[in-house]
This record gives C-alpha cells, structure tokens and sequence, in this order.
C-alpha cells in the first residue's frame, strides 16, 4: 500500500516538539554545539601547522622544526578529544530523542484501537500504512540519530569552511574560486540527478524489507497452525514472492548507487591534484614556500567536503528523507484516527461517558455460568492427514473438558 505524504506540519512536529518540551535537553545540545565548534576550529588550526611543519623541514631550521612538531601533537591531542567527546554527547542526546518520540508514538498508537484501524482500509479510508511496527522501531531510531549525525556535519562544515576559505584565499584567489564553482556544480548534479531516485528507491526498500520480515514473524507466530494445516508450502511461496520483491528493489538500488559511486569517486580523486596543478608556478617561481601546498591541499579538502555535504552524505541524507517520509505517514494516519475518534464521540456523547450498557438494537454475548459446556451449530472438521476416529477424538475431546 501506498504510503501518505508527510506535511511540513509533521516534519516540525517530529523534530521541534521534543525541543520545545524537554528544555533540559538545551543544555546537553549547547554543550554537544560547544564542543563540535572546538573540534572543528583544531582541524583549522592542524592544517595550519602542518604547512608550518613542512616549510621547516624544508628550510632545515631545527629550532622552528622542534617548535612545530611540540605545538602539532599537542594540537593532535586536542582535537582527537574533543571529535570523541562530540561523538559521545551525540549518540547520548539521540537516545534520549528516540526515547521520547517512541514513548509518544506508542501511545498514540496503542490507545484505544488505533492500531487495528491504521491498518484496516474499511475503517479509515486513504490513510492506512504499512508495517507500523518498523516505522516505530527502525524508523524512529533512523530519524533522531542521524538527523543529529547531519546536523552536526552542518554545522562542522560551516565552521571549517569560514577557517579554511579564510587560508586558503590568503594562498590562492583563483584556487579559492575555482574550488567554489567545483562544489557547487558537484552537488547540484547529485541532488538533482541521483537524489529523487535514491529516496524513492530506500522508502520502497524499507517497506519490502518490512513486509519480508513481517511474513516470517507470522509464521513463527502460527507455526502450530501451519504445522497442522500442512500450509508450509503456500508460506514457502508468499516469503519467495516477498523476497523477490526485496532483491528486484535492491538491485535497482544498487545500479542507481554504481553511478552514484563513479561520480562520487571522480569527482573527490580530482581534488587530490587540483592544487598542485594551480599552485605550482608560484612554487617553482619561489613566491610560495613548500608548505604552502600542505596547506593549500588541507584547506581545499576540507572546503570541498563542506561544499559537497550533499555529494559525500548522500547515503545518510537519502536513508534520513526516507525515514522522515514514512514516519510523517504514520502521523497521518493516527491523526485521522483519533480525529474520527473525536467525532465520534461528539456524535455519540454517551460513548464519552464509559456507558457498558447495550443497545436495546444491538446484539451482544450473554454470558451464563455454569458447570456444563454447551455448544450449539458447531462444524468440526479434523485434519485428514493422521486424524483419529471421530469417536476417539470426541472421548478424549469431553475427558479434557470434563477433567
């Protein structure tokens, strides 16, 4: 079934309610900002220094050598803790935002009878979904670790490209424009070309893989009925056809990914020369020391990366728009829930009230206790494979009850 679009209604929702509400979380974010600002400004400082390193084993200058190398580890150090430090904060604050979202989500989806009806079309008609189970558990954990993930690379490469196109335009201006134009061209090519199609192709992916899985669960839940029915044979050929559907996806995914990977491998093995190429006449002119190209080379890649997010984070961002997708189906169809809910009960007041009392109209089971069991219009229909007589059966059927 066809999965409902998400409004930006849902994407706020989803991502501003656990911020607005939870504001002890303010502090743990501010902390995991600071901390990524301080990694990111080490890097900045390492290229620098590593240029200043290699112009003094150029110049021979054992004194300006020793002094660079001490500032260089000490540089190293810092930056090595603070990337670990951010790391950790990150993966802390996702789950606390997984916690969160799920406990919010499940509620919804298991108050009242919500999740029988978002599933059932009879019920409420263009918003059932498909496999809910996934969107809360894998979905969800998609969703708040690696929206965190990209944030954080967001904001890494803002602060690492003001540090770096500050150095590298005190290097080179025509390298520093040249790089603009590179990136730029490299992400609107793969946004435009290969974005579409992947997101796509991961939504379809994650709801066959989901439907795979969901068959095989059912299986395992009704073995015994399976078992003595003698029904393995009909499972064995819907978890084939599910399967089949898997691996047609998947390999239409992974055609789209071999472009993806050629343009991605190109375009990044060029930058590994790019600077040499433009820098050289001023080096071997003498205008620029040999350090230059360390430093030149440092602040070109990491331009670069900042510049081509899109290109070199294309996996996590397409698997992230999938994920945001098919949770913002899975808040319509509860919205529609508890919104035919709510009618119902401003159509019916006596149903807010808990009445339990039956409708003289309606049917409804009486329940009688006694010491027999009765039964009436019963068909009984054994198994023909192994099957006892029907007067054994029946005598041990009665001894069970009875005993």
């Amino acid at each position: 079934m066809r999965d409902a679009r998400f409004s930006d209604s849902h994407f706020r929702q989803l991502s501003l309610e656990f911020w607005q509400y939870r504001r002890s979380t303010w502090g743990s974010l501010l902390l995991l900002v600071l901390v990524s600002l301080c990694s990111s400004a080490f890097l900045v400082i390492e290229g620098l220094q590593r240029g200043e390193l290699i112009s003094a084993l150029v110049a021979r200058d054992s004194f300006r050598f020793g002094r660079s190398l001490s500032l260089f580890v000490m540089i190293l150090a810092a930056s090595a803790a603070s990337l670990s430090l951010s790391l950790y904060l990150r993966d802390c604050l996702g789950l606390q935002w997984r916690r969160w979202l799920t406990d919010k989500i499940l509620g919804r989806y298991l108050s009242g009878q919500t999740f029988y009806k978002i599933s059932n079309p009879t019920v409420i008609k263009n918003a059932t979904i498909d496999n809910p189970d996934q969107r809360i558990a894998e979905d969800i954990k998609v969703f708040t670790q690696v929206s965190l993930t990209v944030f954080l690379i967001f904001l890494d490469s803002i602060v690492q490209l003001l540090g770096f196109i500050g150095v590298l335009w005190f290097i080179s201006k025509s390298l520093t424009f040249f790089l603009v134009i590179y990136a730029v061209l490299g992400s609107a090519i793969a946004t435009f070309f290969f974005g579409k199609a992947l997101v796509g192709i991961n939504v379809v992916q994650l709801q066959r893989e989901a439907d795979f899985r969901f068959g095989l669960i059912r299986v395992r839940e009704n073995a015994e009925s399976v078992a003595f029915y003698q029904g393995q044979s009909q499972e064995k050929k819907q978890a084939s056809s599910r399967f089949k559907g898997v691996c047609d996806n998947f390999n239409r995914f992974i055609r789209w990914q071999l472009g993806l990977d050629f343009f991605q491998n190109g375009y990044q093995y060029l930058t590994f020369i790019l600077p040499s190429l433009i820098l050289a006449p001023q080096i071997l002119s003498g205008s620029l020391e040999v350090g230059s190209i360390a430093q030149s080379q440092a602040a070109f890649d990491r331009i670069w990366l900042s510049l081509s997010l899109v290109v070199i984070q294309f996996e996590q961002i397409s698997a992230l728009g999938a994920s945001v997708q098919r949770l913002g189906g899975l808040a319509i169809a509860l919205d529609a829930s508890e919104q035919k809910k709510a009618s119902k009960i401003e159509n019916n007041p006596s149903d807010s009230l808990g009445s339990k009392q039956p409708q003289p109209e309606q049917s409804y089971i009486e329940i009688i206790e006694q010491e027999r069991l009765g039964v009436e219009h019963l068909t009984l229909i054994l198994p023909v494979t192994q099957s006892p007589p029907i007067e054994q059966f029946l005598q041990k059927f009665c001894f069970e009850i009875c005993r």
